[in-house]
């Protein structure tokens, strides 16, 4: 029969939230001391880096397979005339 965990999930995200909303960096034995000194630190670990590598997954912008700065037609004449200008007014 397997043992039910001394501390869910939820309680261990909530904690670790809470820590960093006080300002402290959370981290399996801070979490731990503010749940009451209960539950594995190797679970906690386990949780709390699982919660936070979605939460920064989500966080950033998905990668696409293009490049992210696709330069127009118009872009490239108008860099052009810019440049011409300013050789223009060099000499």
């Amino acid at each position: 029969m397997a043992l039910h965990p001394e501390v869910s999930e939820k309680s261990i995200i909530q904690g670790g939230i809470e820590l960093e909303k006080l300002g402290k960096s959370p981290n399996p034995g801070s979490i731990r001391a503010h749940l009451g000194y209960r539950g594995g630190l190797m679970r906690i670990k386990s949780v709390w880096d699982s919660f936070t590598q979605k939460r920064n997954q989500e966080l950033l912008p998905e990668r696409s397979t293009e490049s992210s700065f696709q330069i127009s037609k118009n872009s490239i004449t108008t860099f052009r005339v810019n440049c011409l200008q300013i050789s223009l007014y060099q000499d």
